[in-house]
């Protein structure tokens, strides 16, 4: 299983310096800024093509109308079943990608410790989560009011977006 933490940082640092709109006019400047390209656009998502060497090279945009909720980009393969040596791979890329985050932005006031954990940032421009799957990592460059909204309280505990205190 590959994965791209040179890339993942490249993407978090691009996603900080942005100067979002969040909306879909956002998406060519950005593709370009990365050297991304657009592969088409639905009314709900968009798919981008990242490049990056792994085996789904993409990222999804998640759009509400015309303004973009969400970017969640694969920084990893994505391995076609779950074993030691994957779950190996899997933890291993997310302490290196997370320690260069926490180099980078400081310690992560969003952590979820579960069977798929994650990592997340809220930065001035955009919200940044690193999150592991069993059987993949990702980057999520999340719009800050759909964050928020998120965020609102619930009545289950440990929803996915609390935040630490």
């Amino acid at each position: 299983m590959h994965v791209e933490v040179d890339a993942a940082i490249e993407i978090a640092r691009a996603a900080a310096g942005f100067e979002w709109s969040w909306t879909v006019a956002d998406l060519e400047p950005f593709c370009r800024a990365l050297g991304w390209q657009m592969s088409r656009r639905g009314e709900k998502s968009a798919i981008l093509i990242t490049g990056l060497a792994i085996d789904r090279a993409e990222a999804v945009v998640f759009l509400d109308g015309s303004r973009i909720r969400e970017i969640l980009v694969w920084v990893s393969d994505i391995a076609d079943s779950v074993d030691a040596a994957v779950g190996s791979a899997v933890v291993g890329g997310f302490e290196a990608i997370q320690s260069r985050l926490v180099e980078e932005f400081g310690l992560p006031p969003r952590m979820t410790f579960d069977e798929e954990p994650s990592s997340g940032w809220d930065l001035p421009r955009v919200v940044l989560i690193m999150s592991a799957t069993l059987r993949s990592l990702c980057v999520s460059l999340i719009n800050p009011e759909s964050q928020r909204a998120r965020d609102e309280p619930v009545d289950a505990p440990g929803t996915w977006g609390a935040k630490i205190s």
